[in-house]
């Protein structure tokens, strides 16, 4: 098998956002899985806990890479030489760090964020990683010190959306022998996550179509709210639905490849969804974070209106 660190990385620009996606991806190119990009979890389904006043979406479930995750070793800990030893064993090996910490990133010694890259060699002094993301491309050494404060960092809150939670020396480890997934079946999960909608009001939990409706609920509450702050109204709603706007545009080249390797298998019309929910959540997405900026009543019923026909195309469809 050719050296990890020689391979030709596949990268699709879709895979923004989503580093974790991206190293499971690359990892089971890298072991000859057939079909890799079709063995990944998209994200799709939009879900949400509600109380009324506000709401938040379950973001981790949206970067999960895999359905089953299973398959997948994994682990963390707290003794950075424990589980650097036992990641040392068997590389190459997927690992959490704080991009803080990496020389070669933009954000080295200025923001703090959780990152996904391969561990692929070391000595005492340096360790060799690749980062085969945008816009880095990144085949290198780190300092084994840097490597260190990455691993073990508390990652505090900052600008960057994945701060915020400590890093705990996460690592991912694939196997191909452990995955015996059929990429039809898993087509069909993600079908069925972009269409399923689900409420349950004891727990306050919503997905789908239920999930929109709290949002424009939440909306609803912020016009009856004298001088209440729009802006960040809007820059919440934009936060919270970004992952999911993300996860739309990779599923439009994930689906586009499926169709060309398996086209009597998806139905046309789940295609004529996920585009029409794309342009949607494309135009939300302008709104909402010119309305993060400065927000007027009229940006802000634009923005309302526009999820709506999200709704009105999840009722469409029989979400």
């Amino acid at each position: 098998m050719q050296s990890f660190e020689n391979f030709d990385f596949q990268y699709f620009d879709e895979m923004k956002y989503f580093c974790l996606k991206n190293c499971f991806f690359q990892n089971m190119e890298y072991l000859g899985i057939e079909d890799s990009l079709l063995h990944i979890k998209l994200g799709l389904q939009f879900k949400i806990l509600s109380n009324n006043d506000i709401f938040n979406t379950y973001k981790h479930e949206l970067l999960m890479p895999l359905f089953e995750m299973g398959l997948v070793e994994h682990g963390f800990g707290d003794n950075f030489e424990v589980v650097f030893g036992e990641n040392t064993q068997s590389l190459p090996v997927i690992i959490l760090v704080d991009v803080y910490y990496l020389p070669y990133r933009q954000e080295y010694q200025k923001y703090h964020a959780s990152h996904t890259v391969f561990l692929a060699g070391y000595n005492e002094e340096f360790v060799r990683i690749v980062d085969w993301y945008s816009p880095y491309f990144y085949k290198g050494s780190v300092s084994f010190e840097d490597f260190k404060k990455a691993r073990i960092s508390e990652n505090p809150k900052d600008i960057n959306p994945f701060s915020g939670f400590a890093i705990k020396n996460y690592w991912y480890k694939i196997k191909s022998e452990n995955l015996h997934m059929n990429p039809i079946d898993n087509i069909q999960k993600n079908l069925v996550d972009m269409k399923q909608s689900l409420s349950d009001d004891r727990k306050g939990v919503y997905t789908g179509l239920f999930a929109f409706e709290k949002v424009t609920a939440y909306m609803e509450k912020q016009f009856l709210i004298p001088d209440a702050p729009l802006n960040m109204a809007c820059k919440h709603i934009h936060d919270e639905l970004f992952i999911f706007y993300r996860a739309v545009i990779l599923a439009e080249r994930y689906f586009e490849y499926a169709r060309s390797r398996f086209p009597n298998d998806i139905d046309i019309s789940h295609i004529e969804f996920l585009n029409e929910v794309s342009n949607a959540i494309e135009k939300i997405n302008f709104y909402l974070l010119k309305g993060s900026i400065s927000c007027s009543q009229e940006t802000f019923r634009k923005s309302k209106i526009l999820i709506e026909n999200i709704i009105h195309l999840y009722n469409k469809s029989g979400g």
